[in-house]
């Protein structure tokens, strides 16, 4: 009798505990997917395919100032962006 008890009390235990681990580490996880799914369709949004064709075969200089582009990332030069069809945050 004392070692179905036992065993009732440690099953009790072991589902709090699954509950909590899926609280505590599930849910979070799923959460950051969507909000990276989500954030790289924005990102993604501001290819612009008509600056493309006008300027993917243009000649950049190297100059390196930097730039940020409309999808976050860093751009050697508004010419560089934009011949991947990227506009720069001005």
């Amino acid at each position: 009798m004392n070692q179905l008890i036992l065993k009732i009390k440690s099953l009790t235990v072991s589902n709090k505990n699954n509950k909590f681990t899926y609280i505590k580490f599930v849910l979070p996880t799923v959460l950051l997917l969507l909000m990276t799914i989500n954030s790289c369709k924005k990102l993604s949004d501001c290819f612009d395919q008509e600056l493309y064709d006008k300027h993917k075969n243009d000649i950049c200089t190297m100059d390196c100032p930097g730039v940020r582009g409309c999808n976050g990332k860093i751009y050697c030069n508004e010419c560089s962006a934009n011949s991947q069809g990227i506009r720069i945050n001005k």
